[in-house]
């Protein structure tokens, strides 16, 4: 069974931001990607399975230059509020992690993460 994590705001920290309208092809961005730079691109990881492509979900970062991508930061939230079926097998608390490190890069690209639905509850933690 999974054991899916969040991973951490600050083990990307606030790394350079791509052009906003930049735009994402997650699939593009993945294709054939090591499983340790999946992790630098990624929202949460299967602690089980690292070494696997399949441990890593919602990527927003690119795979050259580790720049933030703004579409896939909203993609990965609206993954997260439950687009695309949700993000399965990940618990309230990791789920509530991730929004936390989306939210702190929506106020890197000076924009307001979004609140209430899905989101009830979950803040912003600095």
């Amino acid at each position: 069974m999974a054991d899916w994590k969040a991973i951490p705001y600050g083990r990307h920290g606030d790394c350079p931001k791509a052009d906003e309208d930049m735009a994402w092809d997650v699939a593009a961005q993945t294709k054939g990607t090591d499983p340790k730079k999946l992790a630098e691109m990624s929202l949460f990881e299967d602690k089980d399975n690292l070494e696997n492509q399949t441990a890593y979900k919602g990527q927003h970062h690119t795979k050259d230059g580790n720049k933030v991508v703004w579409r896939g930061v909203t993609a990965a939230m609206a993954v997260l509020g439950g687009a695309r079926g949700g993000f399965k097998g990940i618990s309230q608390v990791e789920l509530a992690k991730g929004y936390n490190h989306l939210a702190k890069h929506y106020r890197q690209f000076d924009k307001k993460p979004p609140e209430g639905g899905k989101f009830a509850g979950m803040k912003v933690l600095d």
